[in-house]
């Protein structure tokens, strides 16, 4: 999360008004909602678009996982995909980041998905 957003203070205000920004837990049986929102304001400061956070029951979430492609998390949430993905206006996943991206390579991807 710190990474997106250091890479949308990065980009021209039309750009940061037009994205959205989704979390979704792995981890329901912690991650209240209460929790996720407080937990997002750490990184949506400054920003003029909330962070959203999505929670749901284990079953919904891991049916969340597997519609988006990613690795079902193990151990109730706690072993997890670290994966970022980036969807365009048309509301397809475009591309997506493993642990190692840069807030510049997000940076640089998102004028390119927002046309």
């Amino acid at each position: 999360m710190a990474d997106i957003s250091v890479a949308l203070k990065q980009v021209s205000a039309g750009i940061q008004r037009s994205t959205r920004v989704v979390f979704i837990t792995t981890d329901p049986a912690r991650d209240t909602p209460a929790v996720i929102k407080q937990w997002l304001g750490n990184f949506d400061a400054g920003l003029p678009v909330s962070f959203v956070g999505l929670t749901g029951t284990r079953q919904q979430v891991e049916g969340a996982q597997r519609l988006a492609g990613v690795p079902v998390a193990q151990d109730g949430g706690q072993t997890h995909s670290t994966e970022v993905l980036l969807y365009g206006t048309d509301d397809l996943s475009r591309t997506f980041y493993l642990t190692g991206a840069s807030p510049n390579d997000i940076s640089h991807d998102l004028p390119i998905v927002s046309k």
